[in-house]
């Protein structure tokens, strides 16, 4: 198995694992809507579940619909997964983290009919809405992906300038 293959593996798997088991923690020791403050104002936790219907447009619509939606992005994670270079560890472990918060986020909506939302920052002038590690590691993964895929282009234009007399 190869280094892509294996960083995807490891963290998806990762991802997930400490997802859950965060959720898990939440959903065992915090009271909802009672806020904990870990960094003064700047950082603290506060429980908020969230039913199925937050999902807005997509509340209405039956889970075999959301699931085909699911199955085709995974499906598009698995082309750019499968064409990256076999040395490719970034767009390995960026995938894995979108794979990992997004199967996460699944489970929750279809086993518990919710997810559960408990991080919260507040930079004073703006205050993140709460959210959950799922949500951290597919924003994570999105920019390790956008990373993976400038870097790419940045070294195929080196070369290129090389490559010319």
């Amino acid at each position: 198995m190869g280094v892509k293959w294996r960083a995807f593996l490891a963290v998806a798997l990762l991802s997930l694992a400490v997802d859950q088991a965060l959720k898990w923690a939440a959903r065992e020791y915090l009271a909802v809507g009672v806020p904990v403050r870990i960094v003064g104002e700047f950082f603290g936790l506060v429980r908020e579940d969230g039913a199925v219907d937050v999902l807005g447009v997509f509340g209405q619509v039956p889970p075999a619909v959301i699931l085909g939606i699911a199955a085709l992005g995974l499906g598009l994670l698995a082309s750019l997964l499968l064409r990256s270079e076999p040395s490719d560890r970034l767009a390995g472990t960026a995938i894995g983290c979108i794979v990992g918060g997004g199967v996460g986020n699944l489970l929750d909506r279809f086993y518990l009919l919710q997810v559960i939302d408990f991080l919260r920052f507040d930079l004073g002038l703006f205050a993140f809405p709460t959210f959950n590690p799922a949500d951290l590691w597919i924003a994570i993964g999105v920019g390790l992906l956008l990373l993976d895929i400038v870097a790419s282009e940045a070294s195929e234009v080196a070369l290129g300038e090389e490559s010319e007399p």
